[in-house]
């Protein structure tokens, strides 16, 4: 059994190649940092998903979308 990772690094490569990527829906000027992208891939993985820090971006949308999938085969696999 593969060990599950709760942290994706692909928040952290979005942020870093096109900062502005996630944004804060309570404090929208506000840039988000590092330790808030583990919150955000956190509750994204654990299909919690808060709503206050969202993805702007494509490459963003692409990460969420992906970390989502991510959590659903994992699910899966432990259910076969």
């Amino acid at each position: 059994m593969r060990p599950i990772a709760f942290v994706d690094p692909g928040a952290f490569l979005s942020q870093l190649v096109s900062p502005g990527s996630f944004r804060d829906t309570v404090e929208p000027a506000r840039e988000i940092r590092p330790p808030e992208l583990v919150f955000f891939s956190f509750t994204t993985l654990t299909t919690v998903g808060y709503g206050d820090i969202v993805p702007r971006h494509g490459m963003a949308k692409s990460i969420a979308v992906l970390e989502s999938l991510n959590r659903a085969t994992r699910s899966a696999e432990k259910l076969m």
